[in-house]
């Protein structure tokens, strides 16, 4: 079944025992709150790890034009990828090449001395192309960036940030992100070249929003 951005809202807002929304612009302090947050904590979740969903490959497109110093070459990035969003970089599109380190990512451009480039990267996959496993764990992710903006319940807060990303003593790789990458995992072979990406840590916003009734 596939889930818009409103559903993945509205799951999170039954988590916290709220009402579900029926669009952002609903004009109740739930919807505020995540018209606010969700966008943000969607992107951070997405470039948290290189969801094989969400990853694509692209042969870049080179630019007349030079850097300016340090590189030979400039080349337009995938106008669907995430920020930061580049995995690897190739300078063929041998599905066994090395991945390519001299190059770098300024002003939505990819700086690089060779003359052709590839790139796997993480797009801004719609929701509705989202499996059940991140449906859900994007649900109580978000249940626990908005409880306390919303109930001001710590006890909420602690039990939903427990779901979502385990114990403390996990450091935010448990709980449900941990089901969603295992699951993830399963539609990549063993000897994946992410296989060893450097997880980033799981960005929780504490900023606190105030909204009006």
């Amino acid at each position: 079944m596939p889930y818009s951005d409103v559903d993945i809202c509205s799951n999170a807002l039954v988590l916290i025992g709220m009402e579900p929304i029926s669009s952002f612009a609903d004009g109740t302090p739930a919807a505020d709150v995540c018209a606010i947050r969700y966008p943000l904590l969607r992107d951070n979740v997405l470039t948290d790890y290189p969801w094989n969903f969400a990853i694509k490959k692209a042969h870049l497109s080179r630019e007349v034009e030079a850097p300016l110093a340090g590189y030979d070459y400039q080349y337009l990035l995938p106008s669907d990828g995430t920020t930061d969003g580049v995995i690897a970089a190739f300078d063929t599109d041998d599905v066994k090449a090395h991945p390519r380190s001299n190059y770098v990512i300024q002003g939505g451009r990819l700086l690089s001395n060779d003359k052709e480039v590839y790139v796997d990267y993480l797009a801004e996959v719609n929701e509705t192309y989202w499996p059940s496993y991140f449906v859900d764990f994007m649900a109580h992710a978000l249940a626990a960036d908005i409880t306390l903006t919303l109930t001001r319940d710590n006890g909420i807060l602690d039990r939903m940030e427990q779901k979502a990303y385990g114990l403390p003593g996990e450091g935010g790789m448990g709980g449900l992100f941990a089901k969603a990458r295992r699951k993830d995992s399963y539609h990549s072979p063993p000897n994946n070249k992410f296989s060893n990406f450097p997880l980033l840590a799981v960005r929780r916003a504490s900023t606190k929003w105030k909204i009006s009734s």
